[in-house]
């Protein structure tokens, strides 16, 4: 199936209309109907919806290069502040602001993430690259800027309006093409509406906190990696020292398994006894949850256990999700 302009827009905000919507559009059925010429010398495009995920990946890719929206650029923060080298770093022709061959190949394996990475799909997937890279190099010649869309974002950093510019960019990779939260993103708005009227906490945070934990839990296909990571690598992407400052006050907890030490009426006590790798320091620390945050159907006492996530913000913690308790210690039953 063809995609209109239309339906592009709806990758952008509030479903609004671009005039550079087009060219993207028509470039993703272009490349979709190499992909489907291709389609029985190469088993990884036997399936159409693969066909058109790559097609979709890889015309987004271009359309977030040419206009700068940073989200591929992000990838390559995470990446090197998680290996401590460089995206692409092993090929000296390497340009973050133009077409690149790598960049294509892991767009279509990201896009295979139900294949089993067997040495026939690798080298199928090196030669589809070597399709579309011609294709895209030349698309990018041509292709016009989304500058309406580059310039929200700039505004709002440049207004001191942190929130709202990392909360926008965590749309785009919800709505773009390196994360799949898109998918369930009326689960997360219906989640944070029954979290706030349950809670009483605002909205739009518990919004912006589900955003940002899939957003990153998308990524953890490609690396590990916290939310509090994710916010920063976008802080990064945009060269901006005061919004990675303000962002620093995001600290997410993954799921861990905790001691209750105290009960009170407004928050429960307690320890960190487990967690993973990934959040060194945690194991052994108290922390004051918020007692709100938790949906609680039965009481809970000190000596109880529960396994959850947390997630600091309005300088509080809380639980993030649902919690799972037990009455004995959960590891020693292993």
């Amino acid at each position: 199936m063809n995609k209109s302009a239309r339906e592009w827009a709806k990758c952008h905000i509030d479903d609004h209309h671009f005039k550079s919507d087009i060219y993207y559009a028509r470039l993703e059925n272009r490349l979709m109907n190499v992909l489907t010429d291709a389609k029985r010398r190469f088993t990884i495009l036997a399936n159409p919806a693969v066909r058109r995920g790559i097609s979709f990946l890889c015309a987004a890719y271009l359309e977030d290069t040419v206009s700068g929206f940073g989200i591929f650029q992000t990838f390559r923060n995470i990446y090197e502040s998680r290996n401590g080298s460089k995206w692409g770093e092993g090929n000296e022709d390497y340009l973050d602001d133009e077409v690149n061959l790598e960049d294509i190949s892991f767009l279509i394996s990201h896009s295979l993430y139900d294949t089993s990475a067997s040495d026939e799909a690798s080298a199928q997937i090196i030669a589809v690259s070597g399709i579309l890279f011609p294709i895209l190099t030349q698309a990018w010649e041509s292709a016009p800027e989304c500058s309406e869309m580059r310039a929200v974002i700039s505004s709002l950093i440049s207004g001191d309006r942190y929130d709202d510019a990392v909360s926008l960019m965590i749309w785009f990779f919800t709505r773009c093409y390196l994360t799949r939260v898109e998918d369930a993103e009326r689960d997360l708005e219906n989640s944070a509406t029954e979290y706030s009227r349950e809670t009483g906490l605002p909205y739009r945070q518990l919004l912006f906190t589900l955003k940002c934990n899939g957003a990153s839990e998308c990524l953890l296909s490609v690396m590990k990696l916290r939310p509090a990571e994710f916010l920063a690598a976008l802080a990064a992407t945009y060269g901006c020292e005061r919004m990675q400052s303000h962002l620093e006050s995001s600290v997410y907890i993954p799921t861990s398994v905790f001691e209750i030490l105290e009960v009170s009426q407004g928050s429960i006590h307690a320890r960190c006894i487990q967690t993973e790798e990934i959040a060194p320091g945690a194991e052994g620390v108290v922390f004051e949850i918020s007692r709100d945050s938790f949906h609680l159907t039965r009481d809970v006492t000190p000596g109880m256990y529960f396994t959850g996530a947390l997630m600091r913000y309005a300088d509080c913690w809380n639980l993030n999700g649902m919690a799972i308790f037990n009455t004995e210690n959960p590891l020693e039953s292993r």
